[in-house]
Protein backbone atom coordinates (compact mmCIF):
# COMPACT_ATOMS: atom_id res chain seq x y z
CA UNK A 1 0.00 0.00 0.00
CA UNK A 2 0.95 3.28 -0.97
CA UNK A 3 1.51 6.29 1.40
CA UNK A 4 1.02 10.19 1.51
CA UNK A 5 3.13 11.46 4.42
CA UNK A 6 2.39 15.47 5.36
CA UNK A 7 5.47 17.04 6.92
CA UNK A 8 7.02 19.75 8.91
CA UNK A 9 10.37 19.48 10.06
CA UNK A 10 12.71 22.55 12.08
CA UNK A 11 16.00 22.54 11.77
CA UNK A 12 18.55 23.70 14.06
CA UNK A 13 19.43 26.92 12.55
CA UNK A 14 15.82 28.07 12.55
CA UNK A 15 14.83 26.35 9.00
CA UNK A 16 11.20 25.37 8.31
CA UNK A 17 10.14 22.67 5.20
CA UNK A 18 7.12 21.90 5.56
CA UNK A 19 5.81 19.53 2.31
CA UNK A 20 3.73 16.30 1.25
CA UNK A 21 5.52 13.45 0.33
CA UNK A 22 4.24 10.25 -1.76
CA UNK A 23 6.04 7.11 -0.97
CA UNK A 24 8.84 9.31 0.32
CA UNK A 25 9.63 11.46 -2.59
CA UNK A 26 8.83 14.98 -1.83
CA UNK A 27 5.77 16.43 -4.22
CA UNK A 28 5.07 19.76 -2.56
CA UNK A 29 7.48 21.68 -0.49
CA UNK A 30 7.78 24.96 1.34
CA UNK A 31 11.36 26.08 2.52
CA UNK A 32 11.79 28.76 5.11
CA UNK A 33 15.66 29.15 5.29
CA UNK A 34 16.92 29.75 9.10
CA UNK A 35 20.18 31.96 10.17
CA UNK A 36 23.04 32.77 8.22
CA UNK A 37 25.14 29.53 9.41
CA UNK A 38 23.66 26.61 8.56
CA UNK A 39 23.13 24.00 10.16
CA UNK A 40 20.21 20.96 8.69
CA UNK A 41 20.25 19.08 11.56
CA UNK A 42 16.83 18.69 13.44
CA UNK A 43 15.72 19.96 16.42
CA UNK A 44 11.69 18.40 15.98
CA UNK A 45 9.64 16.90 13.38
CA UNK A 46 6.31 15.67 12.28
CA UNK A 47 4.41 13.41 9.67
CA UNK A 48 1.28 12.85 9.12
CA UNK A 49 0.77 9.26 6.97
CA UNK A 50 -2.23 8.59 5.11
CA UNK A 51 -1.64 4.68 3.69
CA UNK A 52 -3.59 4.67 0.23
CA UNK A 53 -3.95 2.64 -2.87
CA UNK A 54 -4.69 5.40 -4.89
CA UNK A 55 -1.81 7.56 -3.91
CA UNK A 56 -1.38 11.46 -6.42
CA UNK A 57 0.57 10.68 -9.43
CA UNK A 58 1.72 14.48 -9.74
CA UNK A 59 2.75 17.23 -8.69
CA UNK A 60 -1.01 18.63 -9.51
CA UNK A 61 -3.10 15.72 -8.33
CA UNK A 62 -1.12 16.16 -5.09
CA UNK A 63 -2.30 19.67 -4.69
CA UNK A 64 -5.36 18.37 -5.32
CA UNK A 65 -5.29 15.52 -2.78
CA UNK A 66 -3.73 18.06 -0.35
CA UNK A 67 -6.83 20.56 -0.75
CA UNK A 68 -9.07 17.22 -0.21
CA UNK A 69 -7.24 16.03 3.10
CA UNK A 70 -5.99 19.28 4.45
CA UNK A 71 -8.70 19.73 7.50
CA UNK A 72 -8.08 15.86 8.10
CA UNK A 73 -4.60 16.93 8.78
CA UNK A 74 -4.95 19.96 10.50
CA UNK A 75 -7.63 17.96 12.84
CA UNK A 76 -5.01 15.23 13.66
CA UNK A 77 -2.12 17.52 14.56
CA UNK A 78 -4.50 19.74 16.98
CA UNK A 79 -5.25 15.95 18.88
CA UNK A 80 -1.70 15.17 18.84
CA UNK A 81 -0.83 18.56 20.31
CA UNK A 82 -3.76 17.98 23.07
CA UNK A 83 -2.21 14.38 23.54
CA UNK A 84 0.76 15.86 24.61
CA UNK A 85 -0.06 18.61 26.74
CA UNK A 86 0.55 16.64 29.23
CA UNK A 87 3.93 15.13 28.70
CA UNK A 88 5.02 11.90 27.87
CA UNK A 89 7.81 9.61 29.00
CA UNK A 90 11.15 10.59 27.60
CA UNK A 91 11.80 7.34 26.25
CA UNK A 92 8.62 7.31 24.21
CA UNK A 93 10.08 8.92 21.00
CA UNK A 94 9.13 8.86 18.41
CA UNK A 95 5.49 9.40 19.38
CA UNK A 96 2.81 8.36 17.53
CA UNK A 97 -0.74 8.39 17.51
CA UNK A 98 -3.61 6.54 15.14
CA UNK A 99 -6.77 8.58 14.26
CA UNK A 100 -9.51 6.84 12.48
CA UNK A 101 -10.86 9.43 9.32
CA UNK A 102 -13.22 8.85 6.83
CA UNK A 103 -10.35 8.31 4.12
CA UNK A 104 -9.21 4.99 6.96
CA UNK A 105 -6.38 5.68 9.81
CA UNK A 106 -3.70 8.04 9.50
CA UNK A 107 -0.79 7.78 11.86
CA UNK A 108 0.75 11.32 13.49
CA UNK A 109 4.19 10.88 14.36
CA UNK A 110 6.13 13.39 16.11
CA UNK A 111 9.90 13.36 17.32
CA UNK A 112 11.91 15.59 19.26
CA UNK A 113 15.89 15.77 19.93
CA UNK A 114 17.37 16.82 22.82
CA UNK A 115 15.51 19.34 24.82
CA UNK A 116 12.77 19.32 23.30
CA UNK A 117 9.90 17.59 25.75
CA UNK A 118 6.19 17.23 24.67
CA UNK A 119 4.31 19.93 26.49
CA UNK A 120 6.91 22.30 24.45
CA UNK A 121 5.96 20.33 20.86
CA UNK A 122 2.42 20.85 21.95
CA UNK A 123 2.55 24.04 21.48
CA UNK A 124 5.45 24.63 19.06
CA UNK A 125 2.46 22.14 16.48
CA UNK A 126 -0.36 24.94 18.01
CA UNK A 127 2.20 27.61 16.42
CA UNK A 128 2.73 25.85 13.14
CA UNK A 129 -1.13 25.41 12.71
CA UNK A 130 -1.36 29.22 13.30
CA UNK A 131 1.14 30.33 11.23
CA UNK A 132 2.84 27.77 8.44
CA UNK A 133 0.57 26.05 8.21
CA UNK A 134 -1.87 28.48 6.51
CA UNK A 135 0.89 29.60 4.09
CA UNK A 136 1.66 26.23 3.15
CA UNK A 137 -2.45 25.70 2.22
CA UNK A 138 -2.46 28.64 0.53
CA UNK A 139 0.67 28.11 -1.82
CA UNK A 140 1.30 24.43 -1.84
CA UNK A 141 4.35 24.45 -4.42
CA UNK A 142 5.59 21.69 -6.29
CA UNK A 143 8.95 20.15 -5.94
CA UNK A 144 11.63 21.48 -8.27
Amino acid sequence: MAEVSFFYNEREDNGKRTGLAINGERALERFVPGDDERNPGLRWYFDVIYPTNTPPATQEAAIHWFAQHADAIKTSLEDAAIKLENGIDADSTPWSIVRPTPDGPVRVTISAMRRYVAVDISKRILQFLNGDWNEFVSHPEPVG
